[in-house]
């Protein structure tokens, strides 16, 4: 659980650097170049990948089962742990496609700048990191559902506030960090979850 919240936390810093160099880029270079740059981006995270090693055969600690696709889902389907988690990803998946799609337009649609949408997103790269190293320590302390739980339901309560509290610069950055910090803390505990299930 420690370790997925540093993976997460350190995958988080690209997020928080990305909207602010997609932003500078797109006014200073236009669309095709920071397409390029991006592009380039790619390729080295490509040259990475290539390094990273999979498990060898003997290592795989998994028992093989001879089971049908159908007969997985069928008993993965009667376990109401498995029915609730593949719930809480699809809440997750909303609220991320949520803000990560909408939210930039949505600034810029009630007046502010175009560097500010780059700025929530930016905020929310950072503040993930603080999130998802706090919810991998505390997913060693206490319930992983109840974090899970908390962390939903603060969602809801940042989008809604968000929404209807009046649109400046102050209350984006607000939802912005407290977003972030909540962006992806999920995934310790749900980690966790799917490690014990």
């Amino acid at each position: 659980t420690i370790a997925m919240s540093i993976v997460t936390a350190v995958g988080s810093f690209g997020y928080f650097l990305s909207p602010l160099f997609t932003n500078y880029s797109l006014q200073n270079n236009g669309w095709v170049n920071t397409l390029f740059y991006f592009m380039i981006f790619l390729f080295i995270g490509l040259l990475f990948a290539y390094f990273v090693r999979s498990p060898k055969l003997n290592e795989i600690n998994e028992t093989r089962k001879n089971q049908s696709s159908l007969d997985a889902l069928k008993e993965a389907f009667k376990n109401k742990s498995y029915i609730l988690l593949v719930s809480g990803f699809f809440v997750c998946g909303f609220h991320i496609t949520l803000v990560g799609t909408h939210v930039p337009t949505y600034v810029i649609d009630r007046g502010l700048e175009s560097w500010t949408a780059a700025a929530i997103l930016s905020l929310i790269g950072l503040f993930n990191i603080f999130g998802s190293l706090t919810s991998g320590y505390l997913s060693t302390k206490i319930s992983k559902k109840i974090i899970l739980s908390a962390i939903y339901s603060l969602r809801g309560l940042s989008i809604i506030l968000f929404i209807f509290l009046p649109a400046s610069n102050i209350n984006s950055f607000i939802f912005g960090a407290s977003f972030g910090f909540l962006w992806l803390s999920t995934v310790p505990a749900t980690s966790g979850i799917v490690a014990h299930m």
